[in-house]
């Protein structure tokens, strides 16, 4: 906000400084025209992200006391704690006294700069409510005192009015000019004050005298815009009498000049600025400068243009960009205040509490500080800090809780590690910087069921976290490190549902404590009985292989099968993960996470598969006839190594892209992946940034075809996900654009539209051209800012490369349609749906010849005595034996012409040709007709719908010898 008011006061004072110092050697359209940029500038509140440095403006930083964003003021009243209760309707909240022997409500007031934005609103309200009634009135007087003036001529109509001090132009969306009684009974003064008036018409003043008015209305307490309005003003009247005399001619600058001396007599007031007219009043100095320039003619000089063009051009460059934000450098504290001001030590004065963040490689440190405040809103020393960082052992969170109208700090840190869980929680306050435990609880449980020395006790579990989630519900989040147990219900609250954490394969949603402890007892009773959580083939193996457990891998020379086995056993106690089972291998899609992969035969029969993480740890899955097993494996570096230098590597490509899609404002990693080395059929893009990951899949098969792209829109990184599906004739394109929070999707668009190709099913089809176009135009706005960073749709593909853009123009338009390369999308839909229509209602040649009747029959040609029918009898039944043919035959080759002539009850016309062929029993069947076809209007205004009779014409071949006798023995001749 601070860098639009300021950014505006600086472009006015430069068009100022120009129109003072050029304005002379300038015409007065041009010196009218740079008002535009300014109007613009304070009618456009955002900046524009330019990819260079752009000069900074001098920013406003308020002080301390205008930057908090609430301020408490002391006690409003007290009274005996043992007395009556304090007013519930009363502004603010109880607080206990130290003593304990008295009541005080605390309230909080506004702070200072939401005082001023209220006041800025109001103000603006009020302005604007007095422009708009002070034009409804004026208005409304004209159109009650005017009169058409015939013969006047010109694109608006003309009006004589009696009550106005000068001729004008009036009407935002159907504007009119104005005369006065004088000027309509002058012939001379007429056509000048026309000539002017449509002047102001087509520079559209009726339109940037509206604007000016938001303008005012919008900064109504700055006085530069209030100058700006009245030079602006001034300068549109000398626009307008340049233009004017272009149209006249010089002979009649002096005539001009007189009518403008008759016309503006009224004096310019301060409430011009609120009329949407363009009256002819003004000062003397401003009238007095119109007839300097109608008699001497200043002339425009190249130099003074081209000036003003470089300093205007530069300072909109500095005041409408906004330089690309820089990534916080490494090692650097970025701090953020906090807009809560809690009481945590009881002395009746709010805290501050901010967090700092500090960015290093590959981590990240969080600090969580309060402090006391000053009587005047200013910082005072630290009251109390923590800590936290990303390791697992300092990973937590931290909450404002209120209980009893007291304020308390959270912390919760749930810790698993190995298997072992200790989830805790601390409800305190503080007393002189120290903490107070006021509640605090734990719990311990270990989710290895395969170790006999487990504990796992559902009914302790869950009433330790119905506990907790309780306080969390009515608390804020201040600061979570731990972001793999948060999650958030619904209405946006926070809570942790451990039964997400431990991954238990059903879902649950618990909303009671025994619908959470009934998810629990599934979990153990899953975890307990299933061979994942126990001894899995894979840990049985792995336990005492050997050498001659090893199968063939003489084709490399890294390590021999004894080597190879005592890693594996080294391996085999540093399980990290559960067992997984698959049908087979290709089900895990390791490659999105692993760097190689070696497949290692078994002597027993089996595969064994090993891969090198990119975590630095190793995945390994055995599969047999029967199933596979996999499980993941830390301390492992000489496997992982070995993996690396004798496995297939992935294929891996790290995308030359500075994007930033978590908002943290440091730059992200983007990898294309795939799951073979160059290339296979599987691919994904992966983002990473200090350890949170997010995989975006797609294939190279039809229903998995699928494109990524990286959009920048308003200074802003987004991920854009393109899924355009067509099959079986049914087309259901979408696109996601979202963010990134945590690894996790936030979408801030999305659409979706489907449509059905297949005109010639029964039924009514589901093709709507207008919303095709709408999502194509709204998706190709997203592409116009898009970088491709992955596509799997070969149709796409192809699209972008004849378009040479990011551009998807639809590709099955130009399949069997000629595309129309000067009519729009739309209009070429239009046009498309029609033809689908109109070759869908040609009629098949088997329901042609087999709906057929005698009655239908008009007329036969060259029948010499067959009946109706006997041919009737025969086209019926060869509804199933046409093959259709488009060759060309000789003529004199058909001895033989029958033709059939009918009409459908539906008053559709066919005709069926019979040629006999050369050889025997080949009958060609040329069918002709029209079919009645519901066409829609092509014209992109209008979408109505009429009927339309479309000509067809079939042609056929059939090998029937009954027909072929009936064409030769009874047709005519050719």
């Amino acid at each position: 906000m601070s860098n639009w008011i300021i950014s505006s006061c600086v472009l006015i004072l430069v068009v100022l400084a120009l129109r003072s110092m050029l304005g002379k050697k300038l015409s007065a359209r041009m010196r009218y025209a740079i008002w535009a940029v300014v109007l613009v500038r304070l009618l456009v509140p955002v900046s524009i992200s330019m990819g260079v440095t752009v000069p900074k403006l001098p920013a406003w930083e308020p002080p301390e006391v205008l930057r908090e964003k609430s301020i408490h003021v002391p006690p409003t009243g007290s009274l005996p704690a043992d007395g009556a209760p304090v007013d519930p309707y009363s502004s603010g909240y109880p607080r206990l006294a130290e003593d304990g022997e008295g009541v005080a409500r605390r309230t909080d007031r506004i702070s200072p700069l939401e005082l001023l934005k209220w006041i800025w609103v109001g103000g603006g309200t009020v302005l604007g409510a007095l422009l708009l009634g002070f034009n409804l009135h004026f208005g409304l007087r004209l159109r009650r005192s005017r009169r058409r003036l015939e013969g006047a001529g010109g694109p608006v109509p003309v009006y004589v009015s009696g009550g106005l001090p000068s001729p004008c132009l009036f009407g935002l969306l159907r504007p009119a000019v104005y005369v006065t009684e004088g000027a309509a009974a002058d012939p001379v003064m007429l056509r000048h004050v026309m000539a002017h008036e449509l002047t102001h018409y087509r520079h559209l003043d009726h339109l940037w005298s509206f604007l000016r008015g938001v303008a005012l209305a919008v900064h109504w307490w700055n006085p530069l815009v209030w100058l700006a309005a009245v030079y602006s003003r001034r300068d549109g009247e000398l626009a307008c009498d340049e233009g004017a005399l272009c149209q006249l001619g010089d002979s009649e600058r002096t005539a001009y000049g007189e009518t403008l001396l008759a016309l503006v007599t009224a004096k310019g007031r301060p409430r011009d600025l609120f009329s949407f007219a363009t009256t002819m009043s003004g000062g003397k100095r401003s009238l007095a400068e119109r007839i300097r320039r109608i008699s001497c003619q200043p002339k425009q000089l190249v130099s003074a243009v081209a000036a003003t063009v470089v300093v205007l051009g530069l300072t909109v460059f500095c005041t409408f960009g906004r330089a690309p934000e820089e990534s916080g450098a490494p090692g650097a504290w970025e701090t953020e205040l906090l807009s809560c001001s809690p009481d945590l030590d009881r002395d009746g004065k709010p805290e501050t509490l901010r967090v700092l963040r500090k960015m290093g490689e590959g981590s990240a440190e969080w600090r969580l500080e309060i402090f006391n405040r000053s009587e005047v809103g200013s910082l005072e020393k630290e009251l109390w800090s923590v800590q936290l960082d990303e390791s697992h052992g300092g990973c937590g969170t931290y909450f404002l809780c209120q209980e009893d109208g007291l304020d308390y700090l959270l912390s919760y840190m749930p810790k698993m590690q190995q298997g072992q869980c200790t989830y805790s929680y601390r409800l305190f306050h503080l007393e002189g910087g120290e903490e107070v435990t006021d509640r605090e609880a734990s719990v311990e449980f270990d989710i290895n069921f395969s170790s006999p020395s487990h504990r796992f006790d559902p009914e302790e579990i869950a009433a330790f976290m119905w506990e907790v989630n309780g306080l969390m519900g009515g608390s804020q989040l201040l600061l979570n490190t731990n972001h793999w147990m948060l999650n958030l219900e619904e209405d946006g609250r926070p809570r942790d549902n451990i039964l997400v954490s431990l991954n238990h394969p059903d879902t649950w949603d618990f909303s009671s404590k025994d619908e959470l402890l009934a998810g629990l007892v599934s979990y153990a009773g899953y975890a307990g009985d299933h061979p994942d959580s126990t001894r899995s083939p894979l840990e049985d193996l792995l336990a005492e292989i050997g050498a001659a457990d090893i199968g063939d891998i003489s084709g490399q020379d890294k390590v021999t099968a004894a080597e190879l086995a005592a890693l594996l056993r080294e391996a085999a106690p540093n399980r990290t993960s559960r067992s997984h089972e698959y049908e087979n291998f290709a089900q895990e899609w390791a490659w999105t996470w692993s760097t190689a992969e070696w497949a290692v035969p078994l002597a027993h029969g089996g595969t064994l598969y090993l891969l090198a993480c990119d975590s630095g740890g190793t995945e390994i899955g055995y599969e047999t006839a029967d199933g596979c097993t996999t499980a993941f494996y830390d301390d492992t570096r000489a496997l992982y190594d070995l993996i690396c230098a004798a496995g297939e590597p992935y294929y891996r490509e790290e995308l030359p892209c500075n994007a930033n899609l978590n908002r943290d404002r440091s730059p992200d990693k983007l990898t294309l992946r795939s799951d073979k080395p160059s290339g296979g059929s599987l691919w994904c893009l992966q983002w990473e940034d200090h350890g949170d990951i997010w995989r975006g899949e797609a294939s190279t098969s039809h229903p998995g075809w699928k494109a990524f792209f990286l959009c920048r829109l308003d200074g802003e990184d987004y991920l854009l996900e393109y899924t355009p599906y067509i099959g079986m004739g049914m087309g259901s394109y979408r696109y996601r654009l979202f963010y990134l929070e945590e690894g996790m999707e936030v979408a801030v668009r999305e659409n979706e539209v489907s449509f059905d190709m297949n005109f010639g099913m029964e039924g009514e089809r589901d093709f709507d051209p207008r919303a095709i176009a709408a999502f194509m135009d709204e998706l190709n706005g997203l592409l116009e800012h898009g970088t491709l960073l992955l596509c799997t749709d070969p149709d796409l593909a192809a699209t972008f490369e004849g378009e040479g853009r990011l551009y998807d123009s639809l590709w099955w338009l130009d399949v069997d349609f000629e595309r129309d390369v000067d009519k729009s999308l739309l209009e070429n839909l239009l046009i498309y749906r029609n033809q689908a229509l109109a070759e869908a209602a040609v009629p098949h040649t088997e329901k042609l010849l087999a709906d057929i009747t005698a009655d239908d029959i008009q007329f036969m040609q060259g029948s010499r005595g067959v009946s109706k029918t006997d041919i009737v009898r025969v086209l019926n039944s060869l509804s199933e034996k046409v093959t259709l043919s488009s060759e060309e035959r000789d003529a004199g080759s058909h001895p033989r012409r029958y033709l059939v002539g009918y009409t459908r009850d539906d008053s559709q016309h066919h005709t069926i040709c019979l040629e006999a062929g050369a050889a025997e029993g080949e009958v060609y069947l040329d069918f002709e007709g029209t079919v009645t076809v519901p066409f829609y209007s092509e014209n992109p205004d209008n979408d109505a719908m009429y009927l339309r009779d479309v000509p067809y014409s079939i042609t056929g071949i059939v090998d029937d010898t009954e027909l072929w006798q009936l064409v030769t023995e009874h047709g005519r001749h050719i």
